[in-house]
């Protein structure tokens, strides 16, 4: 049984590095852990006492043996640069995982993966960042967008997604200028899918197809809100975990 466990622990753990090397490699452009939310796909609540641990083994016996859940979790850091280097403001914080649905369409084959989208968030009356002369969101894309998002600048079309190996992540990392003064209070990772007839590493660009949701965070639940000004500069690292 403990063979059977371990053969099925390491089929589960190179499917996930399978998919974090697919979702990096898609487009054809381009510590202590905090305490947040993680959200845990088939998880088991943990015992609570010596009879309920073997209450628990013996229906998993029963049943065909222990089942392992899988976490796939999100921490962010934000600073913010003056434009002499200086650090303004720094914020760490875990985000909420809502990218069921196109993790289960990328793994069944229905559509194929596409390039990445950072979005930073503001509910002020004027946003961090410029769109064609109206303060608006912050949009950092892995590419130059074919259809940006609606109500959202091009702040950025460098955004960079690399697989780390040890352990098996995905990061992304990008910048944007502010252009009003402003403050972040939300921000998402969001994923281009497009058709399945479509090869990842050949048109299957930026907002060419659906956008999909797959992490989230919203301050004050998960961070304090980060207050900005014109000309500064806003540091993203996204690092995407499957545990």
């Amino acid at each position: 049984m403990n063979r059977l466990k371990l053969r099925i622990l390491a089929r589960v753990a190179v499917g996930f590095a399978a998919l974090a090397w697919m979702l990096v490699l898609a487009p054809a452009t381009a510590t202590a852990q905090q305490r947040g939310y993680v959200h845990e796909v088939g998880s088991a609540l943990p015992s609570v006492s010596a009879k309920a641990e073997t209450r628990k083994a013996a229906e998993q016996q029963r049943r065909g043996g222990p089942h392992e859940g899988i976490k796939v979790s999100g921490r962010w850091v934000i600073e913010v640069r003056n434009r002499d280097g200086s650090l303004a403001t720094r914020r760490e914080f875990e985000n909420t995982f809502v990218g069921q649905r196109v993790l289960v369409e990328i793994l069944t084959g229905q559509v194929t993966p596409g390039p990445w989208i950072v979005l930073l968030r503001s509910s002020a009356q004027t946003g961090p960042c410029d769109a064609n002369g109206q303060p608006e969101e912050c949009g950092l894309y892995q590419g130059q967008p074919q259809r940006p998002l609606g109500g959202v600048a091009t702040a950025s079309t460098t955004l960079t997604v690399a697989a780390l190996t040890s352990p098996q992540e995905i990061q992304l990392k990008g910048t944007a200028t502010v252009t009003a003064n402003s403050s972040i209070d939300g921000v998402d990772t969001a994923i281009t899918v497009c058709d399945k007839t479509i090869a990842p590493a050949t048109s299957c660009q930026v907002t060419s197809g659906p956008v999909f949701p797959f992490t989230t965070a919203s301050a004050p639940q998960s961070f304090a809100p980060v207050p900005v000004a014109a000309d500064q500069i806003v540091q993203v690292t996204v690092t995407i975990s499957f545990s």
